[in-house]
């Protein structure tokens, strides 16, 4: 009876250490690694009454496996704004509806087995200015559904844009995605607008928490010139004023001087497009004597 009673402990202990093996060597489920959030975005719009414009719906910075289908909404003031065509989409196929209600929805998917990557374009905006100069109207995206290519939902921010009527042109190269690295420094380049541009103030972009400015600018050719020097930091650091009127004339090249202070957002390439024209990087000497041929300081002339 005691052998018994020995061979059954035995076996509940042989059990019980089987078992403490098993958990020990069992392989630790695998997470998914988390999904980081796109950026939806329109581009502002700054266009004169009478004239067309694009903007772009864009997702940007979409990673494996890729968005497969969206639906936006994309609302605007139809007093101010018509939309006249949307195309040029990423997406295999694209299905919108024009009223000129002030609402556009625009449906967007692949048709094969693979999403897509990186900065996708939705779709390009035509829009008309029917407005008058001044008038103003936001462009609000509502995001109804952002898939991957698994089916699955995509976390997501929006940036929404807006659209300025003006009585004239302006340069802006906007806000780049990442202004980082950023220093202050001497920037030389080329303005080749596309139509005729009248300013008589440059403002730049500072990186966030950052005072970064101009604090001297120099635009000329070889027969003109004018330059706008930095007061300091008074209410109106962020711009300075020139000597004179900028006036560049379409399809004119013009160079371009702008020595920085503290951390201004800075776009990342050689050569930048905007709806008024091109700039060109030719080079920049940041404060320590770096150079750089694609440094672009992120500036607006306006006024």
């Amino acid at each position: 009876m005691r052998w018994i009673i020995l061979l059954t402990c035995m076996l509940l202990v042989m059990s019980s250490t089987i078992m403490l093996c098993g958990d020990a060597i069992a392989p630790s489920p695998t997470l998914a690694p988390p999904v980081e959030a796109v950026e939806v975005t329109i581009g502002n719009i700054y266009v004169c009454a009478g004239e067309t414009t694009t903007s772009s719906i864009m997702i940007k910075n979409v990673s494996s496996p890729g968005v497969s289908a969206v639906t936006i909404n994309l609302t605007y003031d139809p007093s101010v704004l018509n939309i006249s065509a949307v195309g040029n989409s990423n997406f295999d196929a694209t299905v919108f509806n024009i009223n000129n209600s002030g609402f556009v929805k625009i449906v967007a998917f692949q048709t094969g087995e693979s999403g897509i990557i990186g900065d996708v374009c939705v779709a390009d905006i035509k829009f008309k200015a029917v407005g008058k100069a001044g008038d103003f109207s936001t462009l609000n995206i509502d995001v109804i559904t952002l898939k991957d290519n698994n089916g699955a939902s995509i976390p997501y921010f929006v940036r929404n844009g807006s659209a300025i009527i003006q009585s004239i042109h302006l340069l802006d190269t906007g806000r780049p995605r990442n202004p980082y690295p950023s220093i202050a420094g001497c920037f030389n380049g080329t303005i080749t607008p596309n139509r005729t541009i009248i300013a008589t103030k440059l403002y730049t972009y500072p990186c966030e928490g950052t005072r970064g400015h101009t604090e001297y600018a120099l635009i000329w050719n070889e027969t003109w010139c004018a330059e706008a020097s930095w007061k300091g930091y008074e209410d109106d650091w962020m711009n300075i004023s020139f000597n004179k009127t900028v006036i560049l004339m379409p399809y004119e090249t013009y160079n371009i001087t702008m020595k920085t202070g503290s951390y201004p957002q800075i776009h990342h390439t050689n050569e930048l497009e905007t709806d008024v024209g091109k700039i060109r990087c030719l080079e920049f000497v940041d404060v320590n004597g770096r150079r750089y041929k694609d440094w672009i300081p992120a500036f607006k002339l306006y006024g």
